[in-house]
């Protein structure tokens, strides 16, 4: 079985949670549950630079994105091939 790649993990996240917040991920990438402690400390840019455009673009061989809506702030995944947003849980 292929191992997932960071930039799939998060993708995964984002679909399966729903609609996320920038604070939601993070606490996903960093493995912290405490928003203060992340924004108060130096984790808020640990590896995260690289992996955000990596996400929030569409590339060769992956058919998903993240993008954030404007006028609700919230990630959403995005399929590459028909522009349309991937939803599993409906919070809205």
């Amino acid at each position: 079985m292929k191992k997932l790649t960071r930039t799939q993990k998060i993708i995964n996240f984002v679909y399966n949670n729903g609609p996320s917040t920038w604070t939601d991920i993070q606490k996903f990438i960093t493995g912290c549950d405490d928003a203060k402690k992340i924004y108060s400390s130096t984790m808020r840019g640990w590896g995260c630079s690289g992996i955000w455009k990596c996400v929030r673009r569409p590339a060769r061989g992956r058919h998903y994105y993240i993008k954030r809506t404007k006028h609700e702030g919230l990630y959403y995944v995005i399929d590459n091939r028909t522009g349309n947003m991937k939803i599993k849980n409906d919070k809205i």
